[in-house]
């Protein structure tokens, strides 16, 4: 049974505010990101610009999202809309969708080559990038020259790459899912191969492990787009639009978040700092161990070496900083 004008607009409504907290939870989750490389380990590198490039283009879909549905929106109501507009925002939709995520791609790769991976893993990592760049690029071409991609929303007779589109549409978040996938086991191994605190394992792993969220979140998204054009139902397009939301989404947040360990050591210093001033008793002197202290600075700038500078006594706790040596 085809969904009443109001499950349409209600569903609009949860659409949008789908896309709105995606959008913030990755702008905030990137904003502390840059603090985190900038301020503390003081240089940001080319993995932070890509995925501010990633961001950037996740701002421009939501806007181009926000616009589409603003207009579908006005024809239930009975309001007038040039088809040529409408039209432009589906293609230019799809196009940013998957600039996104190649760039939140690069970013990943980028970071697991200043990491220090061995070479087998590099060539699978170029093999992985490449591989996806070339197939999104071939989207958006098909995108942008055929008629495809409108008719996906849009019933347009005569459209005879329809059915090419439609499996073109769903290859492509499989493939972004399996390189999601491929990238989550990559860091996985090289986490648990490199010497440092089990602490920081298990609190990165954690994080890692939204990686393959966003994997599982593409191929969601394959699943519903493949429904939408093949059924043309309705609803199933706009779980598809949700998917997407929520993939770009943790494509953005999950390197992110992986970047916050040397600013969660900073406020669990500056919080036993507090809680010794307080009078709370002695609180055990800690020194952050060379290898995380390395592992730190190689995710910042391969180039950079560092040394351990003095260390002082604050208030009886032991502070370890880093001094830069270019």
């Amino acid at each position: 049974m085809s969904p009443s004008i109001g499950e349409i607009l209600q569903s609009y409504d949860t659409y949008k505010t789908s896309w709105s907290t995606c959008l913030a939870v990755a702008t905030l989750t990137l904003a502390v990101r840059l603090y985190t490389r900038g301020k503390i380990l003081g240089r940001i590198s080319w993995d932070d610009w890509a995925m501010t490039a990633a961001w950037f283009f996740f701002v421009i879909d939501y806007a181009i999202t926000m616009a589409m549905d603003y207009s579908i929106d006005g024809i239930f109501q009975g309001k007038g809309f040039h088809l040529n507009t409408l039209e432009a925002y589906i293609r230019a939709d799809g196009i940013i969708y998957v600039i996104t995520m190649m760039f939140a791609k690069i970013s990943v790769g980028i970071f697991f080559f200043v990491f220090g991976v061995d070479h087998y893993k590099r060539i699978l990592i170029y093999a992985v990038i490449g591989f996806t760049m070339l197939y999104s690029i071939a989207y958006c071409f098909f995108t942008a020259l055929s008629c495809a991609a409108v008719s996906t929303l849009i019933i347009l007779d005569g459209c005879k790459s329809l059915p090419a589109y439609s499996n073109f549409q769903t290859s492509v978040s499989v493939v972004n899912g399996v390189a999601d996938l491929i990238f989550a086991i990559i860091s996985m191994h090289a986490l648990w191969t490199v010497q440092i605190p089990l602490r920081t394992k298990l609190f990165t792993s954690i994080v890692l492990l939204l990686g393959t969220i966003a994997g599982a979140a593409s191929i969601a998204r394959g699943v519903y787009v493949y429904q939408a054009i093949t059924t043309g139902g309705f609803m199933q397009g706009v779980h598809a639009g949700m998917w997407t939301a929520l993939e770009m989404c943790i494509g953005i947040t999950a390197p992110s978040l992986a970047c916050l360990r040397p600013l969660l050591r900073k406020i669990n210093g500056k919080v036993a700092e507090a809680w010794r001033d307080a009078g709370h008793g002695t609180t055990r002197a800690t020194e952050v161990t060379h290898p995380e202290l390395a592992l730190s600075r190689q995710m910042t700038h391969p180039r950079d070496s560092m040394a351990f500078s003095k260390s002082t006594n604050v208030t009886g706790m032991r502070l370890t900083v880093i001094q830069d040596q270019v």
